[in-house]
């Protein structure tokens, strides 16, 4: 498993989830990196209280300073879990651009609801949960399916370019089509 969004984005909700996930499944690991600093042994003793902190591997920034060097980490990754209630937006990018899926959760805000996003206009909502028990559930099938994993690998990597997600021309110009939707209401 693995999670390069921003520490500052993993809650004790998520912790808590993650240590389940792991604890769920036989010789798993976490790999997190993010792109801030922060105290990377407040973030441990978290994991510590699960019991679960010797199959965390904590990556540091400062290894990663060319972004292709980031971007090869996806190459260690399965399945990507996303942060809750606070979703990663570049990471998750980044991950279904590597071919990496991730497990994203139903939010409440803007904040909360962009893994879902992303993931619906990729296409692949069945990788959203409803909940924590529902995105546990999606991590610990995808965990024991590893050739349905791999066809969504797959799939990932075939499709995701040819979704609406990547396609900048035609979100120029429907962004360009509602400013001048907007100008014109208000002239």
């Amino acid at each position: 498993f693995g999670s390069l969004n921003n520490f500052i984005k993993i809650s004790d909700e998520t912790i808590e989830t993650w240590s389940k996930i792991l604890k769920s499944i036989s010789n798993s690991h976490l790999i997190l990196k993010s792109s801030n600093y922060c105290d990377e042994d407040i973030l441990m003793d978290k994991f510590k209280f699960y019991g679960v902190h010797n199959r965390i591997n904590i990556y540091n920034k400062i290894d990663f300073l060319r972004h292709q060097d980031h971007l090869e980490l996806y190459k260690k990754i399965d399945l990507c879990l996303d942060t809750f209630p606070f979703n990663g937006v570049t990471t998750t990018f980044e991950a279904l651009w590597s071919g990496v899926p991730v497990i994203a959760m139903k939010g409440f805000n803007m904040n909360s609801r962009c893994g879902e996003s992303i993931l619906k206009n990729a296409n692949l909502e069945y990788l959203i949960s409803h909940d924590k028990e529902d995105y546990l559930r999606l991590a610990i099938y995808y965990s024991n399916n590893l050739e349905i994993l791999e066809e969504l690998r797959i799939k990932i990597n075939q499709n995701i370019l040819n979704t609406s997600l990547f396609d900048s021309k035609k979100f120029s110009n429907d962004f360009q089509s509602k400013l001048i939707e907007v100008y014109k209401k208000n002239q």
